[in-house]
């Protein structure tokens, strides 16, 4: 089942994440290593959650009625999340650049 999932992952991320990382690789990028390792533990961190909680007896049927119940939340939460992205990749540089001023 991982090889399954992992092959599926790829054909999703891989075009991404390869080219990303031999980006970092070849232009000698010093944080590269720490940012993947962001990456991947941010990648898998709700996975592992998920299989705790299932291993330690959540039911989908609970999962359902708990996600149903913050929905709103967790929707509020992303499109705060996806309007700061927005800002950042929009003014970034500037932001950037008066902060070191």
């Amino acid at each position: 089942m991982g090889v399954t999932v992992s092959f599926l992952e790829l054909a999703y991320t891989g075009q991404v994440y390869l080219p990303t990382i031999t980006y970092m690789i070849q232009s000698g990028e010093t944080g590269a290593m720490g940012r993947l390792l962001i990456y991947n533990l941010a990648f898998i961190l709700p996975l592992t959650i998920i299989f705790i909680l299932a291993f330690r007896g959540l039911t989908s049927e609970t999962l359902l009625k708990l996600l149903k119940r913050h929905a709103a939340v967790v929707m509020f939460s992303t499109a705060g999340l996806f309007l700061l992205l927005f800002v950042f990749l929009i003014f970034g540089n500037q932001l950037l650049q008066s902060a070191t001023n």
